[in-house]
């Protein structure tokens, strides 16, 4: 699996997909959460895709992706994707590749390219699936040179990845998030200077009366199983013997902000 490092979405851990088949599948783990590691491979992107067969019924801005090879055979990496620049009568005359695949580790690092092959496919390549509702195209591609970028390696059979995100954009954070950090802020700052520790912890008390509300309408939201304890808080300490099994009762939102002793 390719890793995006533009994405501001961290990996947080791996677990199997309880949606396809999670029972039958032959590495059912009865331990801690799966492993991953994040390394580099190397893969071949495309610079170029000529049209050899236009098919029909094709538009202007359609989005044509490539094959991604038959689930039973090994990967083939991150099939390209084409923009349909010109048709004419809806056969494809002119296609464009959309570079969708960043290398490097930093932002400002990043060159943005398209498809990542582990090897050069086999001229013409045939559409996989399309935006639109064209058939029968079939391209040429050409390939750049062969450059390591990201993967995440892991050996979980129906695997579902679990991200946290890094929200910095006050626009987009919940109200009561807001709510309850404007206030712990304010309880940071009131004994530098009013050296009032019974203000303090009173507005300690406020937040943590708006992290329960925040908590409440979360779960309100929708289902939340804690059946996975990641990696990141095991390494510190927190636990559960048994969570694997069931029945899950509950969720372990953490604890509450303290007050100042």
């Amino acid at each position: 699996m390719l890793d995006d490092p533009s994405n501001p979405n961290r990996i947080r851990w791996w677990c199997a997909d309880h949606h396809r088949g999670y029972w039958g599948a032959s590495s059912f783990w009865q331990g801690p959460p799966v492993k991953y590691k994040v390394q580099t491979d190397t893969f071949y992107p495309v610079t170029a895709a000529a049209v050899v067969n236009g098919g029909t019924g094709y538009g202007v801005g359609d989005l044509i992706t490539l094959p991604a090879g038959p689930t039973t055979s090994p990967p083939i990496g991150a099939p390209v994707q084409l923009l349909v620049a010109m048709v004419a009568g809806g056969v494809i005359t002119s296609a464009t590749v959309v570079n969708t695949v960043y290398t490097g580790d930093t932002a400002g690092s990043q060159e943005v390219i398209g498809g990542s092959y582990f090897a050069q496919q086999s001229n013409p390549v045939p559409q996989g699936s399309t935006s639109g509702s064209g058939v029968g195209a079939t391209f040429n591609l050409t390939y750049g040179t062969q450059a390591p970028q990201r993967v995440i390696l892991t050996n979980q059979e129906y695997a579902t990845l679990v991200y946290c995100q890094d929200v910095v954009d006050p626009n987009v954070m919940d109200d009561l998030f807001q709510d309850a950090y404007v206030k712990l802020v304010g309880a940071t700052i009131t004994i530098p200077l009013t050296g009032d520790k019974k203000l303090a912890n009173f507005a300690v008390q406020e937040a943590n009366q708006t992290i329960m509300l925040a908590r409440q309408a979360d779960g309100n939201e929708g289902l939340t199983i804690n059946d996975i304890t990641p990696d990141w808080i095991r390494i510190r300490g927190v636990d559960f013997a048994e969570p694997y099994s069931g029945p899950f009762t509950g969720f372990d939102w953490g604890g509450m902000w303290p007050t100042f002793g």
